[in-house]
């Protein structure tokens, strides 16, 4: 599959040297950007031709884009790329409403052509490790779950200013996440109820690194996040989210059972070694050692194109992308009204990723 990418942000060099070095079934051509002067620079780093976006979609070498430009955009972008014939990934979130999200997933079936999107760090090996405990019956009946997590807005927020722009805030940006992840370890969601807050909205820039330093910054998003979450098989749990605390992804993220509790790794990441409690405290770490474990942004991708070329769904899609950002705006939406909010969309929880699968994406294996 050959590959436009579409923007050159930060977080794209990481995505062009795995799909142009990593992983197998892809190809990057050419690189565009909505600032030009910053694609011929990103393109020139990595040996690439820039060319307009209007060049690139009208190109038939390009079967698809892959678009890392901010979440704002994302809609118009990858309608673009559908109506030109373009299978599309894209960075999180898939839009920012769930209702363009659902037309383009509508539109990408009757093109016939794929719609994936990040994060794909659930196809990382933890993650993919943990799936395989949780189906293999380890844990006994599966009966609840708890998620919570930190951040530190006084540090990202200066650094990252595209957190400072309305409806980014840590449900959007970082709860995609830990959603993405339980319902690929468990299902879809069926309803939540949630309470949010922002208890710093304005605070003083201090940070020599940052442009605001010296500013008075204000935050109109939510920084706390507080939710029970039922899935469709009558799993309940708790997801707190918390970036007013003192430091950055410290993850308790644990799937409760009746034989056991699996202790999961920070789901922003691709690996990392799990912990499995038994009865008696009882402890037992599990190391994961498949070589998906590493910054594997792309790998969604690769999966993707290894999908069209066998004719079958893709893991990271379109339909669990939409399916997720449904949830966190009901999330949201339970917050403002103060009530349990049916989620009103579902998906098929993905394939798990086996290691024999997971080696056949890469280039150099070993």
């Amino acid at each position: 599959m050959k590959l436009g990418i579409i923007g050159s942000g930060k977080i794209s060099d990481i995505y062009i040297r795995n799909l142009m070095h990593r992983y197998k079934y892809v190809e990057v051509v050419c690189l565009t950007s909505l600032h030009p002067e910053n694609a011929h620079r990103k393109a020139e780093t990595y040996n690439l031709p820039a060319c307009s976006l209007e060049e690139m979609l009208s190109d038939p070498q390009v079967d698809a884009t892959v678009v890392l430009t901010p979440v704002g955009s994302h809609e118009s972008l990858i309608r673009q790329s559908l109506e030109h014939g373009k299978h599309v990934y894209t960075e999180k979130t898939l839009t920012d409403q769930p209702e363009t999200a659902a037309a383009l997933v509508r539109l990408a079936k009757e093109r016939g052509l794929y719609l994936g999107s990040a994060p794909d760090t659930f196809l990382g090996c933890s993650l993919q490790k943990a799936r395989e405990i949780l189906d293999s019956g380890t844990l006994g009946e599966i009966t609840g779950f708890t998620a919570c997590a930190t951040r530190n807005n006084i540090h990202l927020l200066p650094i990252y200013t595209f957190l400072l722009e309305e409806g980014a805030g840590i449900a959007l940006d970082y709860g995609v996440y830990y959603l993405t992840a339980l319902i690929s370890l468990l299902g879809p969601v069926a309803g939540c109820a949630c309470l949010t807050r922002n208890p710093r909205p304005d605070f003083l820039c201090d940070m020599p690194a940052s442009p605001l330093n010296g500013q008075h910054i204000h935050n109109p998003n939510e920084s706390i996040l507080t939710a029970i979450l039922q899935t469709r098989s009558g799993i309940t749990g708790t997801l707190n989210l918390n970036a007013d605390c003192v430091d950055e992804d410290i993850a308790d993220f644990k799937i409760l059972g009746t034989r056991g509790v699996l202790e999961l790794n920070d789901p922003n990441a691709f690996g990392g070694d799990l912990r499995l409690i038994r009865s008696g405290r009882e402890v037992e770490r599990i190391p994961v050692t498949s070589p998906l474990g590493q910054n594997e942004r792309g790998l969604g991708i690769s999966e993707m194109a290894l999908s069209a070329q066998e004719g079958r769904p893709c893991r990271a899609s379109g339909e669990l992308a939409c399916h997720t950002l449904d949830v966190l705006h009901a999330l949201l939406l339970s917050s403002d009204q103060s009530s349990f909010v049916t989620v009103p969309s579902t998906c098929e929880q993905p394939q798990r990723l086996t290691d024999q699968e997971a080696f056949s994406l890469l280039r150099n294996p070993g």
